[in-house]
């Protein structure tokens, strides 16, 4: 009877202190159910209950403290041994919860760096491909004097993508390390960032059908930023609004304040679902509808952990069919920060 109760409790209460408790309850009511209280065999099923009371506290105390010296004497040869069984099955009971628990994340995890690994070819597999591109139409050219315009875009834009890889492939070492975004890179100027982020995105072009517009304060303050970092962030956020916005408007609108830059990214593309949404900055969550197969969703992921890292947030403001807006808020050193047209500064530049 002691053995079955002890292991009801353990498996209603598997590891928990509470397992002691349980089955001190549980003979408790045992001997008082089927014995007289006075009887010498209720006094010793009552031992027995109290001693699994005190012995569930050894699995997280590592002691055990006797509420009198002669409760280990009380116990009788066959409720010893069914106590032992007892206290046998709470512990492995424990022992398989906590290996299937390391099983199923090792498990999880290794699927985890299947797909990014996958993720990461394909990406750096693009850029190269475009890197050697451009490196073609550099050799045509230089066999032709009269283009050297086209020579030279060539070259920045080859410069351009040279520099997108290499910051992907940081990004691939971080998630590998855990995911550790926080080691800080050379800080920037904050318009000059933006300036080659301009440029960049008029070199790239945008798909046919679809406005690129950017809207900088031109007034921007004269503050260093992690250009990196920021870069990725907008660089991300822009390729998601071009990838699902097969007609229509893609914006860009930079503003700063006295502490604080805002970062928005609109488009009128096609919309994330509202139950969706909660979950677009998880790993692997794809909020694309099914017609657009195309990724696996860690670019969101990546981006709110870049915001993450420089210490601001970021939202999403979507309606299916209608578009979605990406609006990032970042600190700024409040000792270099200056105020800038918030609302209507500046005319937006269309690609």
């Amino acid at each position: 009877a002691v053995y079955t109760l002890g292991i009801t409790a353990g498996l209603v209460y598997p590891g928990t202190p509470t397992s002691g408790a349980a089955l001190f309850v549980s003979v408790k009511l045992l001997a008082s159910a089927t014995l007289l209280p006075w009887h010498p065999a209720a006094q010793t099923v009552s031992a027995v209950g109290t001693l699994g009371l005190y012995w569930s506290a050894l699995f997280y105390t590592g002691r055990v403290v006797w509420p009198s010296n002669d409760l280990p004497h009380q116990l009788t040869g066959p409720l010893f041994a069914a106590l032992i069984s007892v206290l046998a099955a709470f512990r492995a009971e424990k022992l398989r919860h906590r290996l299937f628990q390391e099983s199923l994340a090792a498990r999880h995890q290794a699927e985890i760096n299947a797909q990014f690994a996958a993720i990461m070819s394909h990406e750096l597999r693009n850029l190269l491909a475009a890197i050697l591109g451009y490196t073609e139409v550099i050799r045509d050219g230089c066999t032709d004097s009269s283009q050297p315009t086209t020579v030279q875009q060539a070259l920045d834009r080859q410069a351009a993508l040279a520099r997108h890889a290499l910051d992907t492939i940081q990004v691939a070492l971080a998630l590998s390390r855990g995911g550790r975004f926080l080691a800080p890179n050379a800080t920037e100027p904050l318009d000059h960032v933006c300036e080659a982020l301009h440029q960049e995105f008029v070199l790239r072009g945008t798909p046919a059908g679809v406005a690129f517009r950017w809207d900088v304060s031109p007034d921007l303050p004269s503050t260093r930023i992690d250009g990196t970092k920021f870069k990725m962030i907008v660089r991300n956020l822009v390729d998601n609004a071009l990838k699902f916005t097969p007609a229509g408007e893609v914006r860009v609108r930079i503003r700063a304040g006295l502490t604080e830059l805002l970062l928005e990214v609109c488009d009128t593309g096609v919309g994330i679902p509202p139950e969706k949404q909660p979950f677009i900055f998880d790993p692997f969550e794809r909020a694309a509808p099914e017609e657009f197969p195309e990724g696996v969703g860690l670019g969101l992921y990546i981006t709110s952990r870049l915001v993450d890292a420089l210490g601001g947030t970021i939202r999403v403001d979507s309606t299916p069919g209608k578009g979605s807006c990406f609006e990032v808020h970042l600190p700024l050193p409040p000792t270099v920060a200056a105020p800038s047209d918030a609302v209507n500064s500046g005319s937006p530049n269309k690609v």
